[in-house]
């Protein structure tokens, strides 16, 4: 069996607009070009929402990306076991429950999460993540592995292995590249 490695911000769970709509940002999701987005609000936004990301609450009600779950179901139907990733946020109490809770209620299964600040130290066929810092760690551990970079904003320098939103998955799976391309 394959294995897929899959983040959960920014590529299942649509932090960041759900995020900037709850605090009332002036900031629109595709203007948040960093990776460290709470640095482009106003001083009184950023402090709401750090304040919303102390509570599990609020982790609990992150919209799904769209076409996530297609995606998913498009990994397992190829071979793949899917294991969620996720760096927790250390200032919220119950984020891990609240992190778990969500995954199974969104996916509809329980959910194998793997939690930490070093993604890199995980092995895997293919690793899916909007972080550029993680993508290049893993790959750098992982050399004969597959990683996608989940287009966001903030990563859209980067062009190699871009996955421009789920729906476009089958171009960069090695067993569906050339049924994708229609050869």
């Amino acid at each position: 069996m394959l294995l897929a490695l899959v983040d959960v911000d920014g590529v299942l769970a649509d932090l960041v607009p759900h995020l900037l709509s709850r605090v009332e940002a002036d900031l629109l999701p595709v203007e948040a070009t960093r990776y460290d987005f709470l640095s482009l609000l106003p001083p009184n936004q950023a402090a709401h929402a750090l304040r919303l990301l102390g509570t599990a609450e609020f982790w609990r009600t992150l919209p799904v990306v769209e076409g996530a779950k297609e995606g998913l179901a498009r990994l397992r139907a190829r071979g793949y076991e899917v294991i969620f990733t996720s760096r927790p946020w250390a200032d919220c109490r119950g984020w891990a429950e609240a992190r778990q809770e969500w995954i199974e209620k969104r996916f509809g299964q329980p959910a194998e999460l793997m939690i930490g600040a070093r993604k890199e130290i995980l092995r895997g066929d293919l690793f899916i993540d909007d972080c550029l810092d993680n993508v290049v760690l893993w790959a750098k551990k992982n050399p004969d592995s597959q990683f996608l970079v989940f287009a966001q904003p903030w990563n859209s320098t980067w062009t190699n292995s871009r996955l421009r939103g789920w729906a476009n998955l089958a171009r960069h799976l090695p067993c569906e590249q050339k049924e994708a391309s229609g050869g």
